[in-house]
């Protein structure tokens, strides 16, 4: 786990290991329409990690969620999500965000992924052939060794 620190080195965090590393880009899913009722939203993760997202509405409502683990398929760019204390799911795909509720669908969201202000297409796992390519895990020691070399534009979110 990584905690995020507001530091003197921007587009730079302090990991648990207490060395600064590279902060990664947000990725956001934008909802673009919706049933007629239902309020557009935004999911983006709220942790380094991807454990935990949150759903923010235009009126400042926001929701949380928690990242379910799911056996990685290759291609693959879907985030599964559970509201936290209810029975709600959210699976993140390309396009659209597919709702369940008790198990079962109640509905959709059609939008887009954006990365800062331009979209982008949506996280990928490896195998994927127009993915970005996966970095590749790296020890306590490795992290930070080169961030400054590698400094972001901007913090992500808190």
């Amino acid at each position: 786990f990584r905690s995020l620190v507001a530091s003197a080195r921007p587009g730079l965090f302090l990991t648990g290991a207490g060395r600064w590393t590279a902060a990664p880009m947000a990725k956001i899913f934008v909802a673009t329409s919706a049933p007629e009722g239902w309020a557009l939203g935004k999911w983006r993760a709220t942790s380094p990690c991807g454990k935990s997202w949150e759903e923010t509405k235009p009126d400042g409502t926001t929701y949380r969620f928690e990242a379910l683990e799911a056996a990685p398929t290759p291609g693959s760019s879907t985030v599964r999500l559970r509201m936290l204390d209810t029975t709600t799911e959210v699976m993140l795909l390309e396009l659209s965000a597919q709702i369940f509720v008790d198990g079962r669908f109640f509905g959709e969201y059609c939008g887009h992924w954006e990365m800062g202000s331009s979209p982008s297409p949506a996280p990928s796992r490896q195998g994927s052939k127009d993915a970005e390519p996966a970095l590749p895990e790296r020890s306590p020691e490795e992290e930070g060794a080169d961030a400054e070399a590698q400094p972001l534009k901007s913090l992500p979110p808190a």
